[in-house]
């Protein structure tokens, strides 16, 4: 017997993310060699994939629990349990299945509510719990389950039929499926497989696509034949499928935010704390530092190969150079990037915060594909970057595409750069709540201010109460979106984009603000662009860091230079 060093979740957690993973079948294992063959494959396998079906869900019977018995008791590694069974004994074939031995069981978004069910027992029981997805359901069918499972898998094939090729639509649903699991803020925290067509020329596509693991099938591991054991540990580290990451820090002034992300976008680990603006540059490097061992110390066996930094402007990203943020007191050129470079022993790209941002979408989110692309973000204040020719937009000091401080009218509160008619004091978050204030009195019994217990009302608390069709949060709703329709108008006559991305706080109310912001648009701008399209964020509060990374992962990425001076003399020279 074959004594297992972790189990359940920890054994699922534990699962190595600096590689694709190589999880196996073992559908059509030989079942008379199975203790033979299991130790022959132990030393390419991270977890075994065992299909269960009823004969109804899908057509004819596979294994029993004795079955799951068996193999457990030959195996050190996870067993992954992929129940195709009908919802009404879904919950039953669960408990079964983990007595006998699995450490996850992942059960099909179309149970509904059992399987929602069964996940919530398979934790009970001390296993982990995930979702699969049928080939024709849609990619939204996950998105009760993400809250409750770590793997989330979808077929790339028809269910129950062998040797297909894969869909020409898997790629697409991975893709889809990696930006619910960035919306819902759990990337780092689940596994996205793919299951389904696993041929030697699709793995690097589905890799590219988000996929984590892929489950290749038994039948490939026989002693005779093209396909050895070793030659599908190749390509499972070879061919572009070995993780190449990046740390990444969003430095805010309110909170400092760190993960380790890999070359698809994805967070692999994460951590944040409140950031010590006040307290000058040395203390909060140090909170770099503690940050970067927490997430280190999550993935021990990944190397970043560098670091990205988003951070307030105004900022020199050639030079590595944070200017002056109003956000951090004491920040007064400070060499950023040589600091951490010195500190950490690996190249380090510096980028405003905004700009950040806009890469994140870029590269993995709304924007991806569209060059030019126009990002902004509209919360507190409002910020902006601008990619054209696959580059970032950055002017002299990197202080290009200061989109909040565009003049947009003569009147209004002051903004606090000192200005008066500024985009950002007539349409960000901070404005948005600031009118919705002067609109009602404290125990006036208005849901806005309910909403606020009786303080001041911020920008959220009217997106929240136009949801709930409060009049005066509807109209202060639509005077923004006229405000935003006019800033954007702007925009698209000065970089004639692709596509216009908002994100921020505010866009939460994006389906809210949409109709209002594209009839002014076509109101005000000159024909030729009235089509380009205004689409919501899709990366949420991970978008900088997602970005961040993409200086060390992506496109723009020249790590050669050993230090940002180096870099700088180099454009120069």
């Amino acid at each position: 017997m074959t004594s297992k060093p972790l189990s359940g979740p920890a054994a699922i957690a534990a699962l190595p993310r600096n590689r694709l993973l190589g999880e196996f079948s073992l559908w059509s294992a030989d079942l008379a060699n199975m203790e033979a063959d299991l130790k022959r494959i132990e030393p390419y396998v991270d977890l075994h994939h065992i299909d269960v079906a009823d004969a109804r869900f899908t057509p004819g019977f596979l294994f029993f629990p004795d079955f799951v018995a068996r193999i457990a008791k030959a195996t050190a590694k996870p067993i992954h349990v992929h129940l195709m069974v009908e919802g009404e004994i879904v919950e039953e074939q669960t408990r079964q299945f983990i007595e006998a031995g699995a450490d996850l069981i992942s059960v099909h978004a179309e149970n509904g509510e059992a399987g929602l069910r069964a996940a919530a027992l398979a934790r009970k029981l001390g296993a982990e719990a995930g979702v699969v997805l049928r080939l024709e359901t849609p990619v939204s069918a996950i998105k009760p389950f993400i809250d409750h499972v770590a793997f989330v898998t979808l077929l790339g094939t028809s269910i129950g039929v062998k040797g297909q090729s894969l869909s020409d639509r898997a790629c697409d649903r991975l893709l889809e499926a990696r930006d619910l699991l960035r919306q819902s803020g759990r990337e780092d925290q689940i596994i996205l497989a793919a299951d389904g067509g696993i041929r030697e020329q699709t793995v690097p596509l589905l890799r590219k696509a988000g996929a984590q693991t892929v489950v290749l099938g038994s039948a490939r591991l026989r002693r005779q034949g093209s396909r050895r054991p070793h030659r599908l540990a190749a390509w499972l580290g070879k061919r572009g499928c070995v993780n190449k990451v990046a740390l990444a820090f969003d430095l805010g002034g309110t909170e400092l935010r760190a993960a380790l992300v890999d070359e698809a976008g994805s967070l692999l680990a994460f951590s944040a704390m409140p950031t010590a603006a006040a307290d000058g540059p040395a203390a909060v490097t140090r909170q770099m530092e503690q940050l970067a061992a927490e997430v280190l110390a999550l993935t021990h066996d990944l190397s970043p190969v560098g670091i990205g930094v988003g951070a307030p402007g105004p900022l020199d990203p050639e030079a590595g150079i944070v200017i002056g943020p109003p956000t951090l007191i004491g920040w007064h050129e400070v060499p950023l990037a040589t600091i951490l470079s010195d500190r950490f022993e690996l190249p380090v790209r510096l980028e405003n915060d905004a700009n950040a941002a806009a890469l994140g979408e870029w590269h993995y989110g709304a924007g991806r594909g569209a060059d030019p692309m126009v990002f902004v973000t509209v919360s507190t204040g409002i910020g902006g970057g601008v990619i054209a020719n696959g580059r970032t937009l950055h002017g002299r000091r990197g202080l290009a595409a200061e989109i909040g401080h565009m003049t947009i009218t003569n009147e209004g509160e002051r903004c606090f750069c000192g200005a008066v008619g500024c985009f950002e004091a007539v349409a960000s978050g901070t404005a948005l709540g600031r009118r919705a204030t002067a609109r009602t009195r404290k125990y006036d019994g208005s849901l806005l201010r309910a909403m606020a217990s009786d303080g001041d009302v911020s920008g959220r608390h009217v997106v929240e109460a136009a949801r709930k069709n409060d009049a005066l949060a509807m109209e202060l709703l639509d005077a923004e979106a006229r405000w935003l329709g006019i800033g954007f108008t702007n925009l698209l006559h000065l970089y004639s984009p692709d596509i216009l991305v908002m994100g921020g706080g505010i866009s939460h109310g994006f389906d809210l603000l949409q109709d209002v912001v594209v009839a002014t648009i076509r109101e005000r701008a000159m024909p030729a662009y009235r089509e380009v399209p205004i689409v919501a964020a899709q990366l949420g509060r991970h978008a900088g860091l997602i970005g961040a990374a993409s200086l060390i992962l992506g496109q723009e990425a020249d790590i050669s230079a050993s230090s940002p001076m180096e870099r700088k003399e180099a454009s120069n020279g």
